[in-house]
C-alpha cells in the first residue's frame, strides 16, 4: 500500500471519534478520495513526506503537475496545526472548493475533532461537486438485499440497470463482480473468494452518486 492509500484507509475508516451524523460525508469522502487516487498521478508519487503522530496526520505529495497537502485531526478536541504548504500562492480545499491564498507556508489553521482537509495547488472538482456540509451532498443510499450476505452470494440493488457498479474493500481495492439486469434492479454476483468484512458499493447516475455499505459474513 502506498502512502496515499494508507492515509485514505485511516481517514475514511469510520473512526469512533467521528460523529454519527457524518456517515454520509465519510462515504462521500471515500468516493472523492478514490477519484483523486485513480485520476491524478501525484497520488502515486514516491516524492512525499508524512507526519504520523498519535492524533495528527499530515501528508505532503509533490508532483510535476501539482502538489497536495492533507491534514487530519484524530483527537476528540480541536487543534491548531500548520499544513506546511510547499510554496506560497493559491491553494484549494478539495472538498469545498475554497481558495486559500498562502503568504506564509507555516500559516496556522484550526481542525475540529475528526476533521481532515485536502489542499491542492490547482483546483480539482470532486465527482459529486463541492460541499461544505452533509446537507450539500448529492448522494442517495442504495437499497441492498440481502445485507449482510456471504461470499459467492447474489445481491439485489435497487438502482437503474444502466448504472455501472464498482465494489471496493476497505483497503481501496476494486473487487470484480458480475453485474446483471433484473427488471428495474441490478443483480451482482460476489466472488466465492471474497473475504469477510465491510465493502463499499458505488454507482453513478445522472442524479448524483449512489453509495452503500455491504457486509460479507461467513
Amino acid at each position: 500500500m502506498n502512502c496515499w492509500s494508507s492515509v485514505l484507509s485511516r481517514v475514511t475508516a469510520g473512526s469512533p471519534r467521528v460523529k454519527p451524523g457524518l456517515k454520509g460525508a465519510i462515504c462521500f469522502s471515500k468516493f472523492a478520495l478514490l477519484y483523486l487516487r485513480n485520476n491524478h498521478d501525484v497520488f502515486h508519487t514516491e516524492n512525499f513526506s508524512l507526519q504520523d503522530d498519535d492524533f495528527f496526520k499530515r501528508i505532503k505529495l509533490n508532483g510535476s503537475d501539482m502538489n497536495v497537502v492533507t491534514i487530519a485531526n484524530f483527537d476528540v478536541s480541536e487543534m491548531i496545526v500548520s499544513p506546511e504548504f510547499q510554496h506560497t500562492g493559491n491553494w484549494y480545499d478539495y472538498m469545498s472548493g475554497e481558495q486559500v491564498t498562502v503568504t506564509d507556508v507555516n500559516m496556522a489553521m484550526e481542525l475540529k475533532p475528526g476533521e481532515f482537509r485536502i489542499f491542492t495547488s490547482r483546483q480539482i472538482t470532486p465527482p459529486c461537486g463541492f460541499f461544505t456540509s452533509v446537507d450539500d451532498l448529492n448522494i442517495e443510499q442504495i437499497d441492498i438485499f440481502p445485507n449482510p450476505t456471504i461470499a459467492g452470494g447474489t445481491v439485489l440493488l435497487n438502482i437503474d440497470p444502466k448504472n455501472k457498479i464498482a465494489l471496493y474493500n476497505q483497503m481501496d481495492q476494486l473487487i470484480p463482480v458480475s453485474q446483471i439486469s433484473a427488471g428495474n434492479q441490478v443483480r451482482i454476483e460476489l466472488p466465492t473468494t471474497i473475504a469477510t468484512g465491510t465493502y463499499f458499493v458505488f454507482s453513478e447516475s445522472t442524479d448524483g452518486q449512489l453509495i452503500a455499505k455491504i457486509s460479507i459474513i461467513n
